[in-house]
C-alpha cells in the first residue's frame, strides 16, 4: 500500500500473551502492557539488530549486554526501502498502538460511517 508517498507493509500478527502452560507465562506481562508478546512480534516483523560483546547476559532491566542479530520476515523488503509496521492483536482483546492508531485512521478516512452495503452487511 502506498501511504504518504512510502510503500507500506502492515503485518498483523494474533499472539496469546499467557499461553497454555502455566509456567511458560512470562511474569514482565504482569507489569508492561503487551510485555510477553510485543518484543516477539517486532522480531519476527522487523528482526533486530547485533549489539554488545560475545558472552555478556542481556540484562532487561538495564539494556546491556550481547543480542543475537536476528533477520525478521521482511528483512528483504526493508532493504529495498519498504516500510514495515507490526500490528499486535491479543487474544484477550490487547490492541497495540500501530494498530490502535491505525484503526483510528481508518475510521477518520470514512468519517466514522459506513456504506449502506456495509451497514446491511454488519447488523
Amino acid at each position: 500500500m502506498l501511504l504518504d508517498g512510502e510503500l507500506t507493509v502492515f503485518d498483523l500478527k494474533v499472539f496469546d500473551p499467557i499461553g497454555s502452560t502455566p509456567g511458560n507465562a512470562g511474569e514482565r506481562g504482569a507489569y508492561v502492557g503487551f510485555g510477553n508478546t510485543w518484543e516477539r512480534v517486532r522480531d519476527a516483523v522487523l528482526g533486530r539488530r547485533q549489539r554488545g560483546e560475545a558472552g555478556r547476559a542481556f540484562n532487561r532491566r538495564t539494556g546491556a549486554g550481547y543480542v543475537s542479530a536476528f533477520p525478521g520476515d521482511y528483512a528483504r523488503a526493508q532493504e529495498s526501502g519498504v516500510r514495515c509496521v507490526p500490528l499486535l492483536m491479543e487474544t484477550f482483546g490487547g490492541m497495540s498502538p500501530p494498530l490502535f492508531e491505525a484503526l483510528r485512521t481508518a475510521a477518520e478516512w470514512r468519517n466514522n460511517k459506513l456504506m449502506a452495503s456495509e451497514y446491511d452487511e454488519t447488523t
